[in-house]
């Protein structure tokens, strides 16, 4: 009996020293101990387990980040698709490949006079949908004034921000992201 006491008196007093050098978690795994009876086992709470898994899912979501290379507009129209123009995240600026599409629209839109132009704006899932909302409208405006000044009527264009809500390719990577950061222009016949 004297040899607990003595054993949770030192136990304490190192508790109480180390203390302002050890976390939260740390000190609960430390107390857990000091309260185990002689023959008893134990595991970590419930709290601290959930903390450690959670700690080693983010870990690998940023070493996976780490290992994905930065897209480029001109990476994401790389599938060959004349009526997309990619963006870069949180962008609304047309890359060179985007102002050849626009230059080829313009110019298909001059020689057929019975369709219309329907320009379709796009986010990836990241930022709130008030934000996407907002920036997927600027895209769509860049590929329409970007047509006026191409003379093309105004009469013959459609303007629509979806945000977030159009999903080309569903997933968490850098590269679904980049798919879904778009433009699309959609012929339509009069």
């Amino acid at each position: 009996m004297m040899k607990t006491n003595v054993f949770a008196l030192v136990l304490f007093s190192f508790s109480l020293s180390t203390t302002a050098c050890i976390t939260d978690d740390q000190q609960a795994a430390e107390e857990l101990v000091s309260s185990q009876s002689d023959n008893q086992t134990s595991t970590l709470p419930p709290e601290a387990t959930s903390d450690l898994a959670s700690e080693s899912v983010t870990n690998e979501v940023i070493a996976d980040r780490k290992r994905e290379p930065e897209l480029t507009p001109d990476d994401i129209e790389a599938d060959n698709d004349p009526l997309k123009i990619g963006f870069e995240t949180a962008k609304w600026d047309l890359s060179e490949t985007g102002l050849s599409r626009i230059q080829n629209v313009a110019e298909q839109l001059k020689v057929d006079d019975d369709v219309k132009l329907k320009i379709d704006g796009h986010c990836d899932e990241r930022g709130t949908d008030q934000y996407n909302q907002v920036l997927s409208e600027k895209r769509a405006k860049a590929v329409y004034s970007e047509l006026i000044k191409l003379g093309v009527s105004k009469k013959r264009l459609s303007v629509q921000g979806y945000g977030r809500k159009k999903a080309a390719v569903k997933g968490h990577s850098e590269k679904v992201y980049s798919h879904n950061r778009r433009v699309e222009m959609i012929f339509v016949k009069k």
